[in-house]
């Protein structure tokens, strides 16, 4: 990305490239990192162990266990529930990224 900048001189016996000389994009710096690759990585892992436990997936994997274990109509209708597009959605999203966390 360029910049276009106006440099007004008060000084008109001040070297021009002195007054730029904080402005030159290319200066060496540090680069800013807030978190490291790993600590995304366990964040993330976080994140979808705290899913399992919580919210619509983990209601979703309950119904499952529970018509698995007792294939009755209350449990199949209890499973029915998810059929939305929504929860389809957000139960495909975490079941791939539970697999990936493996």
């Amino acid at each position: 990305m360029d910049y276009l900048l106006l440099v007004i001189q008060k000084d008109a016996k001040r070297n021009i490239d002195d007054a730029l000389k904080p402005y030159y994009k290319h200066l060496p710096v540090n680069p800013y990192v807030a978190t490291t690759k790993a600590e995304l990585i366990n964040q993330i892992k976080e994140d979808i162990e705290a899913q399992k436990t919580q919210g619509v997936f983990a209601d979703y994997l309950k119904c499952k266990e529970a018509y698995e274990q007792n294939p009755s109509s209350e449990n199949k209708k209890a499973l029915k529930e998810f059929k939305g597009r929504e929860n389809q959605k957000i139960i495909k999203e975490m079941v791939g990224q539970a697999n990936k966390s493996k």
